[in-house]
């Protein structure tokens, strides 16, 4: 989103000087040649993309035309998208393989073909070249190669005069690549018909892994930033089969294959991510034990035997905590135990540990809603709204009564890890610096588009979640000067938004101060004008509305002399007092109010005619 205002009447040629833009005369449109096809093959190293830099602006050469034909063969994939698309299937056996790309194109004019790749629309420096060619008017075949991922690119033509052909703006979806190292094992549980299964592999990224078994059971989790996954559940080792979607692109479903190893053996631990947790927060599995000294009790044991605790400090008791997530307050949904298993309510009262049912197929026995009392959160089962989770005896998790309800600990996990400092505008580019803490995990969005945070990513599917630190920044480009702007900043937990904050942000830029004019002692050496601006700012002079040639020069851009300024006056060749107008310049715009100065060059010499001797 790239805001640039425009500039009229004698502000825009003062801004077009103070840049330094010459715009060059408007070639004619080169006929096209409809029958040569020029091929061009040209392999460009997508590590450019590690060396990012602002990308060139050209004029567009009016009546151009840069038409995208077919990418690896193929026509455009679907329509009623905002940019054309192409979906493109990843072959090989490496994910972290680049797929390479052949297009067809076809341009109205000669000069250097341009593929860039755009990234965060605030940031223009995220935005890379991955394709420089030469090209003829004409049909041209060329090559060049992308990660797995879903890009956004447009490509043009420069011509040798610094100009562009209108540029043609297309989508890249690829994907499909097979799970790697796909791997089950299955052990047998102790007076059940069900077996503990488990299942791991390798995929793309925080995507999300689906499990279907041959019943019609399904399960599902998230890959790490690694890209491994792994899922437990209790069932059977029936023909199973798992699905990972990528960029619209669907895997070809693989069938699991099994080992059998002992209880215990083979399962994921414990870092493996929530899946699909809805409107869930997540805890370490920590109670307040009672009101004597209101000791913790960490849930330590969740089994299909039932759910244990362990009362006392922390460093004692949460040694051997389990991890869990509930649902927010007033919210309805599951308990779910070490990111794949659920907590269930039996009938005697008793709670257990087993497979999460899918949210659509509904379960009672696995559904509670988190309430308020007091400001202290319970649980209640929500088929059974008099049975709330309870400490019971011997250390036991069960279902009792409201008085005996079980208070929850540090259930605004979320509210507490997010904040957003104060934005930090920095008037001599025009941007704004955002930043802030999130839970890790979380992906963090500005105004809907995910914060980098130095990933590459590009959508709120594909984006990397914030790292173990905590910490996250955006910087905002191409803002206006005097305006003011409201940025909607969330945080995200598998889609699902838990924080959000609104952020007003107004770039004012002062006005200049202290200009002052003076001659210097030697008087071969111009006047000179200074002052003090916005730092890094372009100062230019006027002579009744016009741009005095030369008379341009930049404020300090740091330092203790940010912001100081000092302008050769070039000598008007006549006397008298001279009225020039001072102007600062930002990004091409004038901003703030023109300062005038007099400068009086006394007056003119003058030589008396000759008197006869």
């Amino acid at each position: 989103m790239h805001n640039r205002p425009t500039l009229a009447g004698a502000t825009a040629l003062v801004a077009t000087i103070a840049s330094g833009l010459v715009l060059a005369g408007t070639a004619d449109a080169a006929p096209a040649d409809s029958t040569a096809t020029k091929a061009t093959t040209t392999t460009a190293a997508h590590d450019s993309r590690a060396q990012r830099e602002i990308i060139p602006e050209y004029p567009d050469i009016p009546g151009s035309t840069t038409l995208l034909y077919t990418v690896n063969g193929e026509w455009e994939t679907e329509y009623g998208q905002d940019l054309p698309l192409w979906v493109v299937p990843d072959d090989d056996d490496d994910i972290d393989n680049d797929v390479p790309i052949d297009i067809s194109l076809r341009s109205s004019h000669d000069g250097t073909l341009t593929i860039v790749e755009h990234g965060d629309p605030y940031d223009p420096t995220d935005d890379a070249v991955v394709l420089e060619t030469p090209v003829e008017a004409g049909t041209s075949d060329v090559s060049f190669a992308v990660p797995d991922s879903n890009w956004d690119y447009s490509m043009y033509v420069v011509t040798a005069d610094g100009q562009r052909t209108r540029p043609e703006q297309f989508t890249l979806a690829v994907g499909g690549q097979d799970v790697q190292d796909l791997a089950g094992t299955y052990s047998d549980v102790a007076g059940s018909s069900d077996q503990r299964i488990t299942v791991t592999g390798s995929t793309y990224a925080n995507e999300r892994v689906e499990i279907v078994t041959d019943d019609g059971e399904r399960y599902s989790t998230r890959s790490r930033e690694d890209g491994r996954f792994g899922i437990s559940y209790f069932g059977s080792t029936g023909r199973t089969q798992v699905i990972v979607e990528h960029n619209q692109l669907t895997n070809g479903a693989q069938v699991v294959p099994f080992e059998q190893v002992e209880p215990g053996e083979g399962d994921p631990s414990l870092v493996w991510p929530i899946v699909d947790l809805g409107d869930l927060r997540s805890l370490f599995g920590l109670f307040v034990g009672g009101e004597e000294g209101r000791e913790s009790a960490y849930l330590t044991t969740a089994s299909s035997a039932g759910l244990q605790w362990r009362l006392g400090p922390e460093d004692i008791a949460g040694n051997n905590a389990v991890g869990w997530s509930i649902p927010n307050v007033d919210v309805s949904g599951p308990i779910i135990l070490e990111g794949n298993t659920c907590v269930t309510a039996g009938d005697d009262g008793s709670l257990r540990s087993a497979a999460c049912i899918r949210a659509e197929d509904g379960d009672p026995s696995q559904t509670f809603t988190a309430v308020l009392r007091d400001g202290d959160t319970l649980l209640r089962l929500a088929s059974d709204e008099s049975r709330y989770l309870t400490l019971g005896a011997d250390g036991m998790i069960i279902l009792g009564d409201e008085a005996d309800a079980a208070v929850l600990a540090y259930v605004d996990q979320y509210e507490s890890s997010w904040s957003v400092d104060e934005p930090a505008p920095s008037v001599a580019d025009r941007s704004v610096r955002l930043s802030g803490t999130a839970i890790p995990g979380a992906v963090v969005t500005v105004d809907g588009t995910p914060v980098d945070n130095g990933t590459g990513a590009r959508s709120a599917k594909d984006a990397r979640a914030i790292a173990a630190g905590g910490s996250w920044s955006t910087t905002l480009h191409d803002l206006p000067i005097g305006q003011a702007r409201t940025f909607e900043v969330q945080q995200l937990i598998d889609g699902v938004v838990v924080a959000q904050s609104e952020q007003t942000v107004r770039i004012d830029a002062g006005d200049l101060s202290g200009v002052t004019s003076a001659f210097r002692d030697d008087v071969t050496l111009p006047a000179q004008i200074t002052g003090d601006a916005e730092p890094g700012a372009t100062i230019q002079l006027l002579d009744g509305g016009v741009p005095v040639e030369g008379a341009t020069t930049t404020a300090a851009a740091d330092g203790d002399a940010a912001g100081s300024f000092v302008l050769d006056v070039p000598a008007p060749n006549a006397a008298g007092p001279h009225e020039f107008a001072v102007v600062q310049v930002l990004d091409g715009a004038a901003v703030g109010t023109p300062t005038t100065v007099t400068i009086d060059y006394g007056a003119g010499v003058t030589v008396d005619a000759p008197t006869a001797s």
